[in-house]
């Protein structure tokens, strides 16, 4: 993909252009997620059962790794690297923070490899190879991808997720037409090709974004930002994962895979705006970051507010057209199937509402590198939802025990309000 203009490469958005930013990177995530559906459907439509769930290790995998490379990498580039004055500074943070990084993604590489061979044992070799790109590449092309979201390049974050989509797909076209049946191998594979053109095609062009070092200086800067960051980031992720998955294994033990199955359906009318979401808070984290850098805290609170107001429009809005449209979706999506799951959406709706708005201000206070305080306000959130779960599914059914949910983002939500904008302490 040699031929995309430098000049789209280079593309650095102004200041004023934050709005164009966030459009193109919601545009980019759900591009990346319309694929994603489309490919698992297709793998579910013509691969056996045992075939496609070998193929779910590996796709559930890769998203356990992004959310741990999330908290020691991710967050920290689109945090640190904004609010650093000094060229000299901002350059040893990105040298600590890639170098590192590149070492998680050979050794989660190998090691979630080789357990999945160990899990599946009737795995083949190449299945194991293609496995270890798929892991490498892809969580390589997720730290670019934030990479450039941090340094403002949006645009060229999408430029080149198409590029590694097109190989993609053409590299599982090429598969369909030399095999009579593709492999897991070769989906890994294709899927592998794409990610390392999109990598390639950044990393040739802005080299000096991604230096490669494991010096003594570097150890000690990366040993630091992870002393007094990361721990508090992995312990925020760990605790917030309890929160949302504990309900559904309760209910697995408690009422059987149906209620979960209910529970679920309930839940997945929601991900487009979660998709939305998620492309946003890559935008802004940054932004924040350089507002509160700047000595900017006005224009910080103004768009944390903007956000959050325009989530919770965009929440009640798709409630309002399920709302409508439910008979239609009763019918020809859950074929009347799922009984309990029009409560189950509703009960969903008041979790989203209140997670989108706590969400919005959680990342603002991500922004002020405020790490520790928010993970000790997610441990609290999510003791008081598991309280609450045990004690719903015990009097009550599993429906209900949604509502925990409701109750943990609302304590969650006041405790951001009420500390983000309290004097910062060491």
């Amino acid at each position: 993909m040699v031929f995309l203009p430098t000049r789209i490469l280079r593309q650095v958005p102004r200041p004023d252009r934050l709005h164009q930013d966030v459009a193109i990177a919601m545009l980019d995530q759900t591009v990346l997620s319309v694929f994603n559906f489309v490919l698992q459907m297709a793998l579910v439509r013509f691969w056996s059962p045992d075939r496609y769930g070998v193929f779910a290790l590996f796709a559930n995998a890769l998203l356990t790794l992004a959310n741990l490379q999330n908290g020691l990498f991710t967050t920290q580039y689109g945090v640190l690297v904004p609010q650093a004055q000094e060229g000299e500074e901002r350059q040893l943070l990105r040298a600590a923070i890639f170098s590192w990084n590149v070492v998680f993604c050979i050794v989660a590489a190998v090691a979630v490899s080789f357990l999945i061979r160990y899990l599946a044992t009737d795995q083949t070799v190449p299945t194991l190879l293609a496995g270890m790109l798929y892991f490498g590449l892809n969580l390589l092309r997720e730290y670019t991808r934030v990479t450039m979201m941090s340094e403002g390049r949006v645009a060229t974050a999408l430029w080149t997720d198409l590029a590694g989509l097109f190989v993609t797909i053409l590299t599982i076209f090429a598969w369909l037409h030399f095999y009579a049946a593709t492999d897991i191998w070769h989906i890994l594979l294709g899927l592998a090709m794409g990610s390392a053109t999109s990598v390639a095609i950044e990393v040739a062009t802005n080299r000096h974004l991604y230096p490669l070092s494991l010096s003594t200086r570097v150890r000690l800067r990366y040993a630091d930002v992870f002393r007094r960051h990361v721990t508090w980031v992995l312990a925020g992720i760990v605790t917030t994962e309890i929160q949302l998955r504990t309900l559904f294994f309760l209910l697995g033990a408690w009422y059987g895979l149906a209620a979960v199955g209910v529970v679920q359906a309930g839940l997945m009318l929601f991900r487009p705006i979660g998709v939305l979401w998620f492309a946003w808070s890559r935008i802004m984290r940054p932004a924040f970051a350089r507002a509160y850098a700047n000595g900017n805290d006005a224009q910080a609170a103004r768009l944390a507010h903007l956000s959050a107001a325009a989530f919770l429009v965009g929440t009640l809005a798709l409630l309002a057209v399920l709302y409508l449209a439910w008979p239609l979706i009763d019918h020809y999506v859950y074929a009347y199937r799922y009984p309990g799951v029009g409560q189950a959406t509703a009960f969903w709706g008041l979790v989203m509402i209140l997670s989108f708005v706590r969400g919005t201000y959680s990342v603002r206070m991500q922004g002020q590198a405020r790490f520790r305080e928010l993970s000790h306000v997610s441990l609290v959130a999510a003791l008081l939802t598991v309280a609450l779960v045990v004690a719903i599914a015990h009097f009550r059914g599993p429906i209900d025990t949604i509502l925990a949910n409701v109750a943990g983002e609302l304590f969650m939500l006041g405790a951001v309000m009420w500390i983000m904008d309290r004097k910062i302490t060491a």
